[in-house]
């Protein structure tokens, strides 16, 4: 399989490091990855973790 072609089905979340929850599209969390808030690149989680003042919190990736 293409390198490039997993990295763009790859999916990327924030979880907060204290309560293992992820941020949904709404800002708030939930325990079920699949309803998580999807960021298409590295820039897109920065930006919502300034813009939401979001502390402890770390990216995860799951490739499908």
């Amino acid at each position: 399989m293409d390198d490039m072609a997993e990295l763009l089905r790859t999916k990327r979340v924030i979880q907060s490091k204290d309560t293992k929850l992820f941020l949904k599209p709404d800002g708030k969390w939930t325990n079920r990855f699949d309803d998580a808030a999807h960021f298409r690149c590295f820039a897109e989680v920065v930006s919502t973790c300034e813009a939401k003042a979001l502390k402890s919190v770390e990216l995860v990736l799951k490739f499908q």
